[in-house]
């Protein structure tokens, strides 16, 4: 199913120049401008919670991607171009650190994290994070099981960063 799924999305790829500049957009660029606008309301918004934001939104998205590079090393996982070489490539990448995207959970966490300080952003995120994670399966560089693992792992790291940070305030 994760390969059939793959095939249907990476079949959008190469349809036109327009939309495989804005999926390589999406699958390339948007995190920037996601952590960029972690920052800036971060640093906007320096409250009396500066700090626990700080923790959670961004280390906590830093630390889930950390984690998840150690496992694309440790659990070294085919991407999607080697197991199928007709698939759709609208970008190179590495070849065995599939599992999990590092985009779509450094995302996934930044807007799991906005959850706790501004919903209508943290949906906001939200979306941008699925836009990253779909895009990088349409450009053929991440399976749908990526994605998916990325979104629970995120949301585990930064629920656990929350967690841990409540206890020690205590």
């Amino acid at each position: 199913m994760n390969q059939q799924f793959f095939l249907f999305l990476n079949n959008l790829a190469e349809e036109s120049e327009i939309s495989d500049m804005l999926i390589v957009f999406f699958a390339q660029y948007l995190i920037f401008i996601m952590v960029i606008g972690v920052l800036f309301f971060i640093f906007r918004n320096n409250g009396k919670d500066f700090y626990q934001k700080l923790i959670i939104i961004f280390g906590g998205a830093v630390l889930a991607w950390i984690i998840s590079q150690g496992i694309n090393i440790l659990y070294p996982v085919a991407r999607p171009f080697l197991v199928f070489p007709e698939a759709h490539l609208l970008f190179t990448h590495g070849e065995y650190d599939s599992f999990p995207s590092g985009h779509a959970t450094l995302a996934f966490a930044l807007a799991f994290g906005f959850f706790y300080y501004n919903k209508p952003l943290a949906w906001f995120f939200l979306v941008g994070a699925f836009l990253i994670g779909v895009s990088r399966v349409i450009a053929g560089v991440h399976w749908p099981l990526d994605i998916m693992g990325a979104f629970l792992f995120a949301g585990i790291t930064i629920f656990l960063v929350h967690l841990v940070l409540k206890i020690f305030q205590k």
